[in-house]
């Protein structure tokens, strides 16, 4: 697994999130979402504030899941959701995903995005995992620059139907 370059730029802390940063984190869960669906993703998840909170906390609670919160200044300002999955019948059956990552806008350009990549990586390392996957959009240029520069490769692309209007 290539290192994470390390970054001394952020000027805040990143730790594991905690039932108590629900609320914040729900508010970037929903600034994630409409920055996805303004970049083109065909998702359009139910982002009315109660259902939100009831979707991030089962993030929260999820088995083999971490969520990494950033703050700044005492603010939220940014979170990854790293995840471990047992793939049946693969040789190299754990594999991990980064399955979102996002960054308030105010606090981009900052090496935030790299602390919290750094963060899952490191404890898909010290799980012993080599595999780590990940989504990004197609039109996210910004995001693909990421994790191309993290060392990420492309590996397979998903091409997606997005059905008919009626």
């Amino acid at each position: 697994m290539p290192e994470a370059p390390l970054t001394k730029t952020w000027p805040g802390d990143v730790r594991r999130a905690t039932e108590s940063d629900l609320a914040a984190f729900a508010e970037l869960r929903a600034q994630l979402w409409a920055d996805q669906i303004e970049k083109g993703s065909l998702d359009n998840p139910d982002t009315e504030p109660a259902q939100l909170l009831a979707d991030t906390l089962k993030f929260m609670t999820r088995r083999r899941t971490t969520v990494f919160l950033a703050f700044r200044e005492g603010q939220a300002a940014g979170y990854a959701i790293s995840q471990i999955k047992v793939l049946p019948g693969s040789a190299d059956s754990t594999i991990a995903s980064v399955e979102e990552i996002f960054v308030r806008k105010g606090d981009r350009r900052r090496g935030l995005a790299t602390r919290l990549a750094q963060n899952a990586m490191l404890e898909f390392r010290e799980a012993g995992i080599k595999r780590i996957q990940l989504r990004v959009l197609d039109n996210n240029k910004e995001g693909r620059a990421f994790w191309d520069r993290m060392g990420f490769l492309p590996n397979i692309i998903m091409y997606e139907y997005p059905g008919q209007e009626s």
